[in-house]
């Protein structure tokens, strides 16, 4: 209710969260959303939700090869 129906600013706030490869900050996102409807930033939250998948997909895929890498 801050925001009213989203606008620049929150936009830019969802954003922050995109570079999670996390599986509940995904479902936490997904889940706040669903009943926090926000029209003026419908796009970041849809590349956000774009992004999240994406890295948990690339962290599923290389994770292990990564990780042995760094090691």
């Amino acid at each position: 209710s801050r925001y009213g129906d989203g606008g620049h600013q929150l936009s830019r706030l969802v954003k922050v969260i995109g570079g999670s490869a996390e599986e509940k900050h995904l479902k936490s996102f997904r889940k706040f959303f669903a009943t926090h409807h926000a029209p003026g930033a419908k796009r970041a939250i849809e590349q956000v939700l774009e992004r999240l998948e994406g890295n948990i997909a690339w962290v599923k895929r290389d994770g292990k090869i990564i990780e042995r890498f760094l090691e």
